[in-house]
């Protein structure tokens, strides 16, 4: 009894150990069969231009996940790329390895720099005493770049400080790639009396908090402490951005254009607008424009912005072409380049007190974060040297303003539906004078049936005011008049040279509108007089 229990025994290990041995083999052919079917989806990617020193495998190869290392569908790869040491059309070559097999393929790849390069300062801010030497390049800590060998002897300082009075002045260190990708740093100096001198415990203080390192950035206290600059910097970081374009194609492709050449993606919210505001202060001086009324209008008619929106893409459009202009072409630029980045951003228009305790009229720009309104001040910065880059209003008593009633003048570039014109049409036949008004995509019939053959009439289009439309004037399938017409008054004329009825179709196009008058006049015979 006790064998043959043995023997069932061993008989039902043996059938398990069978069932377990088929399990494994199911799971490892399943397995296989899983990885062999992923391994086919390794995808190259078609990149034709990269930054840099800004490229991993992810860039090259789809649904690729990098970190420290390479993971494709949670399967760690190994890979090879060939290093790139120039700019421009480079060749490169990236290996793969995954699952076994092995991936190649040749990249000819545009390689740019889009990243700018980095000043450290020492401190954002300091103060001397009053005559006491002030040496701009000594708070210059480093500067790198990710392609350029760029040395101290590289940053351009604007240095406004005179220690010989008294008064906060601000320093700007500016550095350039080869690339032209531009970024910036500010120091705010504060002259004051020999006793009014901070004690020593506090000057160390400030000696030691440094300022960091931002790719593109303009570190700054924004006139105020440093609690208020992280603040802002926060507040910025947290805006999720919405950019928009103005419509204005010529515009928004320079616009677009300057946005994609100072700033990059792996810059923070507060880096990009420091770039562009720095930007704005680079290339404009200070000089008187005035704006062409007549340009303002046509932009209106093509575009139907409201007045204000066209106004403001005027005095950008003029900072843009003049490389000047006055606080509204500043404040104008700054807007349309925070905009297109993605803030909420509206120029201001009230006063200002200078350092005199003078009133001026004045224009600047203020952008929403963190529940609030900043102000942003190209123009001042870049005549008097202090820093007005994101003031907190609570902190400043400068500016005097409405900011509802600012910022209700804007409708972000839509369409303001009161300039959708009223234009007339006058036809005179026979001395008889048929007028209608109309507005855009309608249709207008007239029936007039007192022509005769060899009559001759005259069709009036009288607009509101000169502006460009397509005109085409048809009878059936014959071309009477088309052209192209910039102007208010136009008189088409017209000769009934058979008889029947004729039916005229006058179409007047533009960007927005088209609209169709049909005539159809029956012509007849002119009866012949007996006497």
């Amino acid at each position: 009894m006790k064998k043959e229990k043995r023997v069932w025994i061993l008989c039902i290990l043996g059938v398990l150990f069978f069932i377990l041995f088929i399990v494994v083999i199911v799971c490892f052919l399943f397995k296989r069969d899983q990885k062999q079917e992923i391994t086919h989806e390794l995808q190259f990617k078609d990149v034709q231009e990269v930054n840099y020193g800004s490229y991993d495998l992810s860039t090259f190869v789809a649904d690729v996940v990098c970190d420290t290392d390479c993971f494709y569908h949670n399967e760690k790869i190994t890979y090879s790329i060939e290093e790139i040491t120039e700019l421009g059309l480079q060749k490169l070559k990236v290996q793969v390895e995954y699952l076994g097999i092995n991936y190649e393929k040749e990249f000819e790849i545009n390689v740019v720099d889009k990243e700018a390069p980095v000043i450290t300062l020492s401190m954002s801010e300091t103060t001397i005493a009053q005559g006491e030497e002030f040496d701009p390049n000594s708070f210059i800590e480093s500067v790198k770049d990710n392609y350029d060998d760029l040395t101290l002897a590289n940053v351009k300082i604007e240095n406004k400080v005179n220690s010989n009075e008294l008064g906060d002045y601000g320093v700007i260190y500016s550095l350039k790639d080869s690339s032209d990708n531009l970024t910036s740093a500010s120091l705010m100096v504060h002259v004051v009396a020999e006793e009014e001198m901070p004690s020593s415990t506090e000057t160390q203080e400030n000696q030691n908090s440094q300022v960091p390192s931002s790719s593109g950035s303009h570190s700054s206290s924004s006139g105020s402490s440093s609690s208020n600059t992280s603040s802002l910097q926060q507040d910025l970081n947290r805006v999720t951005l919405s950019p928009l374009k103005t419509r204005y194609e010529e515009l928004d492709n320079q616009i677009g254009a300057i946005v994609s050449s100072t700033t990059n993606s792996s810059m923070s919210n507060y880096n990009k607008l420091r770039a562009l505001y720095d930007y704005v202060k680079q290339r404009l001086s200070y000089s008187v424009s005035i704006i062409n009324l007549n340009e303002r209008f046509a932009l209106q008619d093509k575009y139907g912005y409201y007045n204000y929106d066209a106004h403001y893409i005027l005095n950008a459009q003029y900072a843009l072409q003049y490389n000047t202009g006055v606080c509204d072409n500043y404040a104008a630029l700054f807007m349309l380049l925070a905009r297109r980045v993605g803030f909420e951003a509206y120029v201001i228009n009230g006063q200002y007190t200078n350092t005199q305790g003078d009133i001026m009229g004045h224009a600047w720009v203020m952008i929403s974060a963190g529940g609030k309104y900043y102000i942003f001040d190209p123009q001042i910065e870049d005549n008097y040297g202090y820093d007005y880059f994101g003031l907190n209003p609570d902190t400043t008593n400068s500016y005097y303003y409405n900011l509802n009633g600012s910022i209700s003048n804007f409708h972000n570039f839509t369409e303001d539906p009161t300039l959708i014109r009223s234009y007339t049409l006058t036809l005179n036949i026979s001395g008889a004078i048929t007028t209608s008004k109309f507005f855009e995509t309608d249709t207008y019939s007239f029936d007039h049936n007192s022509a005769y053959i060899g009559e001759q009439i005259a069709m009036e289009l009288v607009f509101s005011r000169s502006q460009e439309y397509s005109i085409k004037v048809t009878s059936g399938d014959t071309v009477i008049l088309e052209e192209d017409f910039n102007g208010a008054h136009k008189v088409i004329n017209y000769t009934f040279e058979k008889a029947g009825d004729d039916d005229l179709v006058i179409t007047v196009e533009n960007y927005k509108m088209r609209v169709e008058y049909h005539l159809t006049v029956n012509v007849k015979q002119k009866p012949t007089t007996t006497e």
